[in-house]
């Protein structure tokens, strides 16, 4: 894929329901996604949009034919582009615009383009770090209620599992 997904609907077609509400985000157990700041007119067409575990683990979210990653698989990516401590730095989009500085460590070197779109926290349902980390979710869980991210920020070129 070329970009972050912004999609209304799982792939067989359910309508996945736009939560504004931080209350109604926090405590909804079920498939959701918003804009950061609930903004459609820049954050959905730079940063894409922000879903919440159960839209992740319905295992839908995709395109038919693709899927979010497991741990095993970033794992993979990571070590190909030499470690967590690195990887990041190559994951980075170029264009400092979208980031907060200082954004150290970009080259994009594989086209993966990872913008800082940041992220809708479960507890409380807040906005965070939008131009200052991306985050990306896996499809390995922690537990029955959430599943693991992989994440990169402005300040270093590092990817962390959150």
């Amino acid at each position: 894929m070329a970009q972050n997904l912004r999609v209304s609907r799982l792939n067989d077609g359910t309508i996945i329901p736009r939560v504004k509400s931080d209350s109604v985000w926090d405590f909804n157990p079920q498939i959701a996604y918003c804009w950061y700041n609930n903004d459609s007119i820049f954050n959905a067409k730079i940063y894409g949009s922000l879903y919440n575990y159960y839209t992740v683990s319905s295992g839908l979210l995709c395109p038919v034919g693709w899927h979010v990653p497991n741990d095993s698989e970033w794992t993979t990516l990571v070590n190909f582009l030499g470690g967590s401590e690195k990887a990041g730095g190559k994951l980075k989009d170029y264009y400092t615009s979208y980031w907060n500085g200082p954004n150290v460590c970009l080259s994009n070197d594989f086209g993966f383009s990872a913008l800082p779109g940041g992220r809708r926290t479960s507890y409380l349902g807040k906005f965070r770090d939008i131009r200052d980390s991306g985050y990306w979710w896996e499809s390995t869980y922690k537990n029955s209620n959430i599943a693991y991210s992989r994440a990169t920020f402005n300040s270093m070129a590092i990817v962390y599992v959150v």
